[in-house]
């Protein structure tokens, strides 16, 4: 200490006033870059802030700020979240509705609703996926597959599990001010004595199905086979009729006209090309006129 007070002694006047305005004019630059670091703030891309004014209102809830640069004022904070699609991952151990339980591999996809950035903080916070996301999946899961057989779920009521918890998860999400994107089931695990028991119910009910549909085919010719047997009986009947009718308009016409034989012989003559009086005569296919001559 004595030394710099000897230091300081031995400086000259305008050495110390140099002095005195570098000490000032770094302090000067250390205030004024504090100020502005924290007069400015930057929001990067997929994010939003809300601002909390310490001494004029607390959280404005209402006004979203969005990506880029923002002047606030030193005692205030922006805070920040980022809205962009996120995916969590849960392995869930749940009881079907006899009791047995099974393993569901499900992700939920979700993302912030940008508009309630404000009152998402106001009402939850940063820990919004262990307080909403994490605890809401896990209830609907619970709650859908309760409804269903570890059978079902297995084979044929995936689909309407998925639809079922997206609905629902989807509702109580918004409540929340989150925005519900997906829920996938990735799988279902059971027991591998029950799973076993399934597959080899599914198999043998694919063999019924098929043998079923090879007795069907079956059923299908026989009736094909019985329906054209029935058609040619038909049909021969009807030739049978009409035979009939034409032999009994014959009869009547020659009963009316005796003559008419004579024209129905002569017409087989004619459809044949010969002449009952042979080929060189008047009524041949020849030229003569006489017969005999040629």
């Amino acid at each position: 200490m004595k030394e710099i007070k000897r230091f300081w002694m031995n400086l000259s006047d305008l050495q110390r006033r140099l002095i005195k305005l570098g000490s000032i004019a770094l302090v000067s630059f250390i205030a004024l870059w504090w100020f502005l670091t924290s007069c400015f703030v930057n929001i990067s891309p997929g994010e939003k802030g809300v601002m909390f004014h310490v001494w004029s209102g607390g959280l404005n809830v209402e006004k979203v700020y969005g990506e880029g640069m923002h002047f606030i004022l030193p005692w205030d904070e922006m805070i920040t979240y980022d809205c962009r699609q996120k995916t969590e991952d849960y392995t869930l151990m749940v009881l079907d509705k006899s009791g047995l339980e099974i393993g569901i591999d499900v992700s939920t996809v979700y993302s912030i609703n940008e508009s309630k950035v404000g009152f998402l903080h106001q009402e939850i916070g940063k820990s919004y996926k262990d307080v909403v996301i994490a605890p809401y999946t896990r209830n609907v899961i619970r709650d859908v597959v309760g409804k269903y057989s570890a059978e079902e779920l297995y084979s044929t009521k995936r689909n309407v599990l998925q639809d079922e918890c997206e609905k629902l998860l989807g509702e109580r999400f918004s409540t929340k001010n989150i925005i519900l994107q997906d829920i996938l089931i990735r799988d279902v695990n059971l027991p591998e004595k029950i799973k076993k028991g399934i597959e080899e119910k599914q198999a043998q009910d694919q063999i019924n199905q098929t043998a079923e549909k090879k007795n069907l085919e079956q059923e299908y010719l026989a009736k094909a086979k019985i329906t054209e047997a029935d058609g040619n009986k038909q049909a021969k009947i009807l030739k049978a009729q009409g035979e009939a009718e034409s032999i009994k308009l014959l009869q009547q016409q020659l009963m009316a006209s005796p003559q008419y034989i004579e024209f129905i012989k002569w017409q087989g003559f004619a459809d044949k090309g010969v002449s009952p009086y042979g080929s060189n005569n008047v009524f041949g296919g020849n030229t003569s006129v006489i017969k005999g001559l040629n």
